[in-house]
């Protein structure tokens, strides 16, 4: 009877030293998982950025390969590079573009589109279309 008495009174709470030791061992878990989180985050936005540039490319090609007639007021001709050339620039919210398009063999047409980011190319699509002259 003397033990149960004893076990029943210890029953007030936990000790500073217990409470310590817990906090210790729930920080020693958390911060992997946090790090973890974080590190998940920016290869997600990192992702996002790239599928966007690469939509953004895309839709550039379709715009190009709907033309029946390669568009000179778009694209103008650059004597010195040989190519017809469009610089749509970037602005805070969109990315920047700059797309060239050069005659290769017969009537094919080949298509490189680069996107920019703060100055940098992220994304390079190429292709070819044919045009009609």
């Amino acid at each position: 009877m003397n033990k149960t008495r004893l076990t029943i009174s210890n029953r007030r709470g936990m000790t500073l030293v217990e409470l310590i030791m817990t906090i210790t061992v729930l920080g020693i878990l958390i911060a992997p998982v946090t790090s973890m989180f974080v590190f998940s985050a920016k290869i997600n936005s990192a992702a996002g950025k790239e599928f966007e540039a690469g939509m953004l490319a895309q839709s550039y090609m379709e715009e190009i390969k709907a033309m029946e007639e390669l568009d000179k007021q778009k694209y103008v001709y650059n004597s010195w590079t040989g190519k017809y050339e469009r610089c749509v620039p970037e602005t805070e919210s969109n990315y920047g573009a700059e797309i060239s398009i050069e005659k290769g063999e017969g009537i094919v047409y080949l298509i490189d589109i680069s996107i920019i980011n703060d100055g940098e190319v992220v994304k390079v699509f190429e292709g070819s279309n044919i045009f009609g002259e």
